[in-house]
Order: structure tokens, then sequence, then C-alpha cells
């Protein structure tokens, strides 16, 4: 639907009253305005996880920022949704749990990667970096025990790794996917079959993902999962 198009108003005309040659595969939004909708309310879910900060009394400037996180948090999920999908075929997870981990990570960084892989170089410190923030040791672990062929072309450094988790986008998400199969793996045996976990039996291997206190976990994987059907959408 267009709104400076009258056509397009109109619900009793079909493709332009021209379905000869112009066609409707979906019967749907357009897809720009399907995303715009879905960034809309994962702006608002996000707002609503954390009022305190929109509660508080800040400024014309620290409110830009934080908006500007947010939206910044959602593009790099839409930004690499190809990604996103074809990691989640590969390994056999819902690729809107891989965007809605991403879109989590992103939004509550706690420092910038720059400065973690600054300090990997300085210090040979490690951190948990990337779209997915994962640790390398983390990612190292989750690689033997799901893939030891590709694991053994890993870096063989872990600040090494950590360089490619921060600059390769594709390996960080597909990792993202490797350590949640890792995860599963471990909460239900290493013969379970991936593609049949339930959506809730993904929840107990999220909640895993980014803790083990339970109450951290909790939070976590709560948030998380508020995001799913938004970021389905994106994703589509």
């Amino acid at each position: 639907m267009d709104y400076t198009d009258p056509l397009s108003l109109n619900l009793y005309t079909y493709c332009y009253n021209n379905p000869i040659t112009m066609i409707d595969p979906s019967g749907h939004a357009p897809d720009w305005l399907e995303n715009i909708w879905a960034r809309a309310k994962l702006n608002a879910i996000t707002r609503l996880q954390y009022p305190w900060v929109f509660a508080a009394n800040v400024n014309w400037t620290t409110m830009k920022i934080i908006n500007d996180r947010i939206n910044n948090s959602i593009s790099k999920v839409e930004n690499n949704k190809s990604f996103i999908n074809n990691a989640g075929k590969e390994f056999g997870v819902p690729a809107k749990i891989i965007g809605s981990i991403i879109l989590k990570e992103q939004y509550t960084q706690s420092i910038p990667d720059e400065i973690a892989i600054a300090d990997g170089l300085i210090r040979g410190a490690t951190h948990s970096v990337g779209l997915g923030a994962i640790f390398p040791s983390t990612a190292r672990e989750a690689w033997n025990s799901v893939n030891p062929d590709e694991a053994a072309n890993l870096p063989s450094s872990n600040v090494d790794l950590q360089n490619k988790l921060y600059l390769d986008n594709n390996f960080n998400i597909r990792t993202i996917a490797v350590v949640l199969v890792h995860y599963a793996k471990q909460i239900y045996g290493n013969n379970i079959d991936i593609s049949s976990l339930t959506i809730e039996q993904w929840k107990v291997v999220v909640w895993r993902y980014n803790a083990t206190d339970k109450n951290k976990a909790d939070n976590y994987s709560d948030k998380v999962y508020e995001y799913l059907d938004s970021v389905d959408e994106l994703l589509d």
C-alpha cells in the first residue's frame, strides 16, 4: 500500500486494475512497510524492557544516543538477515533466535568492540565480541564440539580468534548458532535431533547462552524471547 497512490488505497482494485501485467504474490503489505512496522515494534519492546532508562531525567543529547543505539542494534539484525537465515538453516537453529540474541547483545553491549580488540592487541586479553558477544574460548569449545573439522582451521590464538569474531559477521553469526547447538547438546544429550527442539526447549538453551546465574539467565532469555515474533518479521 502506498498512501500517495490512490489506486493502492482501494481494496477493490486488484494489481492496479491490470492483473495481466501486474502481480500481487502475497496479498500482504510491501516488504518495506512490513520492515518499518517490525522495527517500530522492536523499538517499543526495547523501551518497555528498560523503562528506567527512559524514565530518568535525561537531556535531549542522551536520549538521542539511546535512540540511536536501539536503532543501530535493530539494523545489525536487518543488515545481516541473509547470514542469519543461512546459519539457522545450516545448523538447525531458529533464525529468529539468532537474530533476537544479536539485538539483545548489541543493545546491552558493555564496552565497544574496538576497545576490546585494542585490549587484546595491547595486553593479550580476550573479551566477548562481535554481533553475538562471544568469548573466543567459548567459540573454540563450541566449534570443537559441533564441527571439529572447521575447528581445526580456526586461528590458533584466542586473540586472533577474537579478531575474527569481530571482523567477520558471517563467522560470528554462524558461531552464535554453533554455541547454541553446543549448549543444546549439553542440556538434551549429544544424540538430540536439533531440528526437533520446540521453541520452548530452545528457551532453555538461550537461558544458558548468556549466563549460568539463574536470575540473570531468566532475565536474559525472557527479554530475548520478547523479540522473537518481530525479529521473525524482520528476517522474512
